[in-house]
């Protein structure tokens, strides 16, 4: 006897995850290993420090910037880089000329 398509429908769902089930509880591992992808770029963007530069260097002053930022609120630092890299993101989909 063949299975209707109303039985093979509920068995199919029955394959499927709950709303807590697998796909839920992978969210905390996604979730910590954005935070330590962000976490080393904040860190590679305060060690990039030009060594030779005077006190004006475009570079250097943005590096002293974050520096100071991240010893007064790490949180803001994050959310600053993550929002930078959703930018660089968003400008590399966009393509060459636009």
């Amino acid at each position: 006897m063949t299975p209707t398509a109303a039985q093979r429908l509920r068995e199919l769902r029955a394959l499927l995850p709950t709303a807590d089930g697998p796909l839920r509880a992978r969210e905390p591992i996604r979730q910590l290993c954005a935070d330590i992808r962000l976490s080393r770029s904040v860190d590679e963007s305060l060690q990039s420090a030009p060594l030779q530069a005077g006190p004006l260097n475009s570079q250097g002053v943005v590096v002293r910037a974050l520096q100071r930022l991240n010893t007064t609120s790490p949180a803001y630092v994050r959310c600053l880089v993550a929002q930078l890299d959703a930018w660089g993101a968003l400008e590399r989909l966009q393509g060459p000329g636009a």
